[in-house]
């Protein structure tokens, strides 16, 4: 509240309150906007809102009807947090046995707000401190705000017990004890009562606030907190957390200026780019830690050892790929190895019984020799594909690569269902030297 053209300075922190509170209850509807539980989270961030936004504004207005007016709403607002916070209690633990208890919160709150705006029992005018105009306590204020600690303490009672509850559970305890975190934070608000009986106490209240915004986030990014998923929206948040603190950043450089310039008495331009300037380079070492911690915080690292983790995930990758390529290899190469063991087999299990037969020998000296020959080159392939070599062009005939491409499944098909009719399964109506004959003509053809 002053004649300058600057904003107050002491309305500025509040305002950054109530734009977070805006920011995470946007956030939180945009993400699960179905949800009652964000329903009842979004709108506690809009009495936050109307709360700490009204306050920020109106401390830099002199008190008359119209600021007092304002603060009125403003105060309005108050009245609805313990009322909305134990709603939000009980619809994320499911709770519906206490619909009739938050049901009377609410009557409270807007009877409240009704004595608030149209009588002086709770707010009866202002005082003027430091850093603005504030509301004054009214003759039943104290009966008001008793009411308002019964309600939270409530609150505080029915948290407990689902924390009790829900200890088999990590999940749900991870997110009840973030729960509980922050309404302990926020719970020290209650200290901007102070200013309300003429006690000249700056309010602080948006200090637990903003700390009750950063857990309930946290817990959002952490442990999906009602049930909003941040697999995609994890980075907008940390944009916006960033932005924040660049904000907080500047206008702290400005209020120190200010004080230097109150301290010191420079006027000019130059003493103040100076002033502002030392100060940036003092607040920057602060500033850079605080980026940190939201780095890890958000990020799981710095940008530096993300990019290193990233590198170490890509060669893991690529080292699983190869490994995937040697499994299908080895695969491949026993089947095609298995071929020709197949067909020398099934000739030396025939070999007692056509000793006598010159035509078996033959076909048996010739195959076998054949499949010898190709087990001996597919080894030699092998070798010679662990060497590293440039790769060779060579023109080829797309007929004949079809037609080796065909006899290799009929030989794989034979290999499967005409080595298991040589074992016995003659029910088919295909004996066993037709099998055999088909095998060894195959073999001369390949030959």
């Amino acid at each position: 509240m002053t004649d300058s053209t600057f904003i107050n300075l002491y309305s500025i922190p509040p305002l950054l309150c109530a734009t977070l509170a805006f920011m995470l209850g946007t956030f939180a509807l945009i993400c699960n906007y179905r949800s009652r539980v964000v329903q009842v989270f979004s709108l506690q961030c809009i009495i936050i809102i109307v709360w700490l936004g009204f306050y920020a504004i109106l401390y830099n207005f002199k008190p008359n009807n119209l600021t007092e007016n304002f603060y009125r709403i403003a105060y309005c607002g108050i009245s609805f947090i313990p009322s909305v916070f134990f709603h939000y209690i009980c619809e994320f633990f499911g709770i519906t046995q206490y619909k009739r208890v938050y049901y009377v919160n609410y009557s409270f709150s807007l009877l409240s707000s009704l004595l608030i705006l149209q009588t002086n029992y709770i707010v009866s005018g202002l005082y003027v401190y430091f850093w603005g105009p504030y509301p004054k306590a009214g003759p039943f204020h104290l009966h008001y705000l008793t009411i308002f600690i019964l309600i939270s303490l409530c609150t505080w009672k029915l948290n407990f017990e689902q924390y009790k509850k829900a200890k088999s559970n990590s999940a749900v305890l991870n997110q009840i004890k973030n729960i509980t975190l922050a309404i302990s934070f926020f719970s020290l608000a209650v200290f901007d009562f102070i200013p309300n009986y003429g006690i000249e106490l700056y309010p602080f209240g948006y200090i637990p606030t903003s700390i009750f915004l950063l857990i309930i986030g946290y817990a959002i990014i952490k442990y999906k907190l009602m049930d909003i998923d941040i697999l995609v929206k994890k980075r907008i948040i940390y944009s916006s957390v960033v932005t924040i603190l660049s904000i907080i950043f500047v206008f702290l450089v400005i209020l120190f200026e200010r004080l230097s310039q109150n301290i010191l008495g420079y006027k000019s331009m130059g003493g103040s780019i100076g002033a502002a300037t030392l100060i940036t380079l003092a607040f920057f070492p602060l500033r850079n830690r605080i980026q940190r911690l939201i780095d890890q915080l958000f990020l799981k690292g710095t940008p530096i050892e993300i990019a290193e983790q990233n590198e170490s995930l890509r060669k893991e990758i690529v080292n699983a790929e190869k490994f995937k390529s040697l499994a299908i290899l080895a695969s491949g190469v026993a089947h095609e190895i298995k071929n020709p063991l197949t067909a020398l087999k099934t000739f030396i299990d025939f070999l007692p019984e056509k000793l006598d037969d010159k035509e078996f020998l033959r076909n048996f000296s010739r195959i076998g020799a054949a499949e010898i020959d190709r087990v001996n080159k597919l080894t030699n392939d092998l070798l010679e594909f662990s060497k590293p070599s440039p790769p060779r062009f060579l023109k080829t005939k797309i007929n004949e690569l079809i037609e080796k491409a065909l006899a290799m499944l009929i030989d794989i098909f034979l290999s499967k269902d005409g080595i298991a009719l040589i074992a016995g399964k003659e029910s088919f109506g295909v004996s066993k030297m037709k099998v055999l004959k088909f095998q060894a003509s195959l073999m001369e053809e390949r030959a």
